[in-house]
């Protein structure tokens, strides 16, 4: 379910010639999207989606992400199926453009799991 990327995303919003360009390189990390419940991990051939849970103990991500390779071409990524996505990177923030509106994630030193616990931690204080 690259639901975020692979449904809505797909849809391009404006021309290409209107976002940054950026290489595969700028993507490799772990991005998070709470606005969405996403985390993205983005290695040098996968693109793998988790969803964020939430319970009355905290977080969690849920079973099953769903993980794709991928391609860039200047500032679009096209993963397996031929679906893609426009995209910039400015500095510690991703923006996926897509048709209901631009998606914005945060990069995270570490791995979604890693990112899950701090949240955790967060609300324990």
């Amino acid at each position: 379910m690259l639901a975020v990327i692979m449904m809505p995303l797909v849809v391009s919003c404006g021309s290409d010639d209107d976002k940054t360009s950026s290489d595969s390189s700028a993507l490799i990390g772990t991005w998070v999207c709470l606005e969405a419940d996403f985390i993205f991990q983005i290695t040098g051939t996968k693109f793998i989606q988790y969803e964020i849970g939430v319970l009355s103990t905290g977080y969690y991500l849920y079973n099953n992400p769903f993980t794709t390779s991928y391609k860039v071409q200047g500032n679009k990524m096209t993963i397996e199926d031929g679906s893609s996505v426009t995209f910039s990177i400015n500095g510690d923030e991703l923006t996926f453009y897509i048709g209901n509106g631009p998606l914005t994630a945060r990069k995270f030193d570490g791995s979604p799991q890693d990112f899950i616990e701090y949240m955790n931690e967060l609300i324990k204080k």
